[in-house]
């Protein structure tokens, strides 16, 4: 490495408000994905859902509209 090379700055929160940010986002995102995956894992179990379902549901709400023109 040359020298004079700055790999990094290690600073305060108020110097980087969209770093902490990202950073409170990814870490609610992980603690979130945990129950996420427990509540699709019942849901699937309890309901067992085909794929006609959730074509159905997604008629019901309107976004075959919103699927075709994107």
């Amino acid at each position: 490495m040359p020298e004079g090379n700055v790999a990094g700055l290690v600073g305060s929160v108020m110097d980087d408000p969209a770093g902490r940010l990202l950073q409170q986002a990814n870490m609610e995102l992980g603690l979130s994905a945990i129950w996420l995956k427990e509540a699709f894992d019942r849901t699937i179990h309890r309901h067992q859902p085909m794929p006609e379902h959730f074509v159905s549901w997604a008629n019901r709400l309107g976004c075959s509209m919103m699927c075709r023109s994107s």
